[in-house]
């Protein structure tokens, strides 16, 4: 189907509120997860992003991105049946998780080659929401590449798998009806329409691995 107006305003509102999209019965106020509105360059990140990253995992690009197989964990505030009343579900579906989290996996201070591995934000396990900005996935605006006019492929667009992702057929696509989105700040996925065979385990996105203003 689609996204419901509930999901896509409550998804807006509470990222310019500071807060992460889990469930749409959930007011800002009780939403646990903080995010904000991603910004580049001139705002938090210090070095130029690549218009056209190389595809390896666990490579550094320019010195500032790298390729990484992130582990998504399930949020066990999110799990309801969107059928029931405001929950702003639309296909027939069962309770189950609704949000996930994004986290390093265990194995990155061994896979990575970034030379800050093991050092701050950088170590296994390591939640992206936790890291207040110190982790961030690489939003696809900060190219034009893909765009009307432009020319080559934008490939910071985060990609979800429901098992191993070096097996294309547990891609799960943007246009699946379970309806995620994800928010690129504080690393967590939001599905608006449970579906226990859809169910994501794996992400590939670009970290931003350079310097910050």
């Amino acid at each position: 189907m689609a996204k419901s107006n509930i999901t896509s305003t409550q998804f807006a509102a509470k990222k310019l509120l500071g807060k992460s999209h889990v469930r749409n019965t959930f007011t800002d106020a009780q939403e646990a997860y903080p995010s904000t509105v991603s910004v580049v360059s001139d705002g938090v990140f210090a070095e130029a992003i690549p218009r056209q990253p190389g595809t390896a995992m666990y490579t550094v690009y320019s010195g500032s991105v790298e390729k990484v197989y992130f582990d998504i964990v399930p949020i066990g505030d999110s799990v309801y049946d969107a059928n029931d009343a405001g929950e702003g579900g639309e296909e027939a579906q069962s309770s189950g998780h609704h949000a996930y989290y994004l986290k390093l996996p265990s194995n990155y201070e061994t896979t990575s080659s970034n030379s800050k591995k093991g050092t701050g934000e950088y170590t296994n396990d390591k939640r992206l929401y936790l890291s207040k900005g110190g982790l961030q996935i690489v939003p696809p605006f900060t190219t034009d590449a893909g765009l009307p006019g432009s020319t080559g492929n934008n490939y910071y667009g985060i990609e979800i798998y429901k098992g191993d992702p070096t097996n294309v057929a547990n891609k799960i696509s943007e246009t699946s009806a379970i309806d995620w989105q994800f928010d690129y700040y504080s690393g967590i996925i939001f599905v608006q329409d449970y579906d226990a065979s859809l169910v994501p385990v794996t992400a590939s996105a670009y970290l931003y691995v350079g310097k910050y203003l």
